[in-house]
């Protein structure tokens, strides 16, 4: 997520192998990654460095005002996914 509010469709999903159903209904152009721990690991890093992707990190558990984008945008994300899950 860029501070202009664009993003990169990319998910990076903690598991061994790719399994090409967990992409079913994801936006066009999305990258998947896969990742023992389910983190950023050199691959990501380096397609992020090949593709002029500049990554920013912030620390963990800082104040709700320094991350904007767990107001603005995961905030609404996870109330819908958890809406469609108990309609599911």
């Amino acid at each position: 997520m860029s501070a202009t509010g664009h993003y990169i469709p990319s998910l990076i999903f903690a598991r061994k192998r790719q399994n090409p159903a967990l992409m079913h209904g994801a936006p066009p152009g999305t990258v998947s990654f896969v990742s023992d721990c389910g983190y950023m690991t050199v691959l990501a890093i380096t397609f992020a460095n090949e593709n002029n992707i500049n990554l920013l990190s912030r620390p963990p558990h800082i104040s709700r005002k320094t991350q904007p984008l767990d107001r603005c945008f995961f905030k609404p994300l996870k109330a819908r996914y958890d809406e469609l899950c108990d309609k599911w």
